[in-house]
């Protein structure tokens, strides 16, 4: 008779129910553990650290008003992280918001000035200073009769596309006499044209038969004396570090702001590139990564924050783009992807920071766009969306920087504008007071930059914020306290170059000098000294502009 153990089963079930029971009571242990946990950490304030990953990933997803949210909150815990103030610029920029960018990077400067991240955006950013030499003096033909009898330097008469020095914050470019370009600098995104990215603290030889230089952002370009175009660094449409041919028959190039524009032998207008604000043209706001033909009849072309300003061959002036400040001259602040015709009898033009300066045939200068701290020059602070007379009798204007100047044809130098925070001393006045209307700076003045000046007699002058030492005087003031006053820097000097962060002058014997910050040995001189208070010759040979 066969006998059932009860009990046995009894005592299995008993067991596995024990075991159900501890791991029941694991499982909700362990997921009321993780439920605490991530309460926690959902209750809890995020870290810097977190906060910037978090802001990197939204800048790198474009969700850039989410990125601001992130590096706002780092500044408020973290005031003395640089990387908020250039993360939260960075934001601003995507949003369109360049003012406000340049805001944030001074108030990181004020606490942080001597981080090389917020010097170095700022540097890129405040004044954009991408030199590139176009209209510089009308014809004689084309002053006033009464003026006739003024003699500006014969090398600065007639329009001036060629452009023998070309520099950014990172990067120089200059001709030789032979023909010959040379490059030097930071080389972290192909600009020098060596096929490599290594940095070179000396001039290096990069392309023959060159005739004109544009550097600008990640890119350069280059004409060659059989009109050849050429091209190179990661924001090129080829993006390689070697020189590279693109078209013929190029007669002047001008490139900024993602966007280049060339004309041809013939006198027609390519563009491409970036296109967000329509500036290529074309009646889009599609990019372009081959040349588009836009218009006929092009003499000379100016570029500013990303709007285009050209002259025809009868004098008229065109526009298009980003009309932001009213800079289209146009009436509006409507962006316009096509040209638009503005005014007549235009000789000369010149576009800075979302403002424009042009001279027209009978010497009178008109302005209009952005007029911060007074930089049209009408005696007010409101923007001009329509062009308004400045002055009369002017032969020469400079207005891509936060001071413009004017040439009157009897050789005065005029300044207006400037900034009322930390980048004062523009002006050249004497003060550091914002000037709504031209004040007389010098006399017997052929060309100026921003805050330098070239006399009849070829001596070079300079002022202005000199944290860099860009003036060239063996000095180096602190940002609140700019040399406010013209001092005399040298002699025999044909052309000057400035940047924010330094200077190059070009004198009459063809040598190049350099002074000013002397980051990673970005100036040539082969130093590694931080600062050449001095200028100090970087080449000879250099073909005179």
């Amino acid at each position: 008779m066969n006998v059932v153990n009860i009990g046995d089963g009894m005592g299995k079930n008993r067991v596995w129910l024990i075991v159900g029971t501890i791991v029941l009571v694991l499982i909700l242990t362990i997921v009321g553990v993780v439920a605490i946990v991530t309460s926690n950490k959902a209750d809890r304030p995020l870290t810097v650290a977190e906060l910037l990953d978090l802001g990197e990933k939204y800048l790198r997803d474009l969700e850039y008003e989410q990125a601001l949210v992130q590096f706002e909150k780092v500044i408020e815990i973290e005031p003395m992280n640089p990387r908020g103030y250039t993360g939260a610029a960075e934001a601003f920029i995507g949003l369109g918001e360049m003012d406000k960018a340049i805001e944030v990077l001074e108030k990181g400067f004020t606490l942080l000035p001597d981080n090389e991240s917020i010097r170095l955006m700022l540097d890129e950013i405040i004044v954009p200073k991408e030199t590139m030499i176009q209209t510089l003096l009308p014809a004689k033909d084309l002053l006033p009769e009464q003026d006739q009898n003024y003699e500006p330097a014969d090398d600065l008469l007639g329009y001036i596309n060629i452009q023998t020095l070309s520099t950014n914050a990172w990067a120089s470019h200059v001709i030789t006499d032979d023909g010959w370009l040379w490059a030097w600098g930071n080389n972290e995104f192909g600009k020098i044209g060596n096929d490599s990215t290594d940095y070179s603290y000396n001039p290096i030889r990069i392309l023959d038969s060159v005739v004109s230089v544009s550097v600008s952002g990640n890119s350069v370009m280059a004409i060659k004396e059989d009109g050849s175009l050429w091209e190179w660094g990661t924001g090129t449409i080829s993006g390689s570090y070697k020189p590279v041919k693109i078209m013929d028959s190029v007669v002047s190039v001008s490139s900024g702001y993602g966007s280049v524009k060339v004309i041809k032998s013939d006198g027609s207008l390519w563009a491409w590139g970036n296109n967000e604000h329509g500036q290529l043209g074309d009646g889009t706001t599609n990019d372009s990564y081959s040349p588009i033909k836009i218009m006929d009849s092009v003499v000379s072309v100016s570029l500013g924050y990303g709007s285009v300003k050209v002259i025809k061959s009868d004098g008229s002036l065109w526009a298009w783009g980003n009309n932001e400040y009213g800079q289209l001259g146009d009436g509006t602040t409507n962006d316009s992807y096509s040209p638009i015709k503005i005014m007549d009898s235009v000789v000369s033009v010149s576009s800075g920071y979302g403002s424009v300066m042009a001279i027209k045939s009978d010497g009178s200068l008109w302005a209009w766009g952005n007029n911060k701290n007074g930089r049209i020059g009408d005696g007010t602070t409101e923007n001009r969306y329509n062009p308004v007379n400045i002055m009369d009798s002017v032969v020469f204007i400079s207005a891509n920087g936060l001071s413009p100047k004017a040439v009157q044809v009897d050789g005065s130098l005029w300044s207006w504008g400037g900034d009322d925070h930390m980048w004062s001393g523009f002006v050249g006045d004497g003060t550091t007071e914002v000037r709504l209307t031209p004040v007389l700076i010098l006399e017997s003045v052929i060309f100026a930059t921003d805050s330098k000046a070239i006399m009849s007699d070829g001596s070079l002058w300079s002022w202005g914020f000199n944290y860099h030492g860009t003036v060239g005087d063996g000095t180096r003031d602190d940002f609140r306290s700019p040399n406010v006053t013209p001092v005399k820097i040298m002699d025999s000097v044909v052309f000057v170059v400035e940047h924010v962060t330094h200077c190059y002058a070009i004198k009459t014997d063809g040598t190049l000098w350099v002074w000013g910050w002397n980051f990673r040995g970005k100036l040539g001189s082969g130093s590694q000294d931080e600062y050449h208070l001095f200028p100090v010759k970087v080449m000879e040979n250099v073909r005179l502009p």
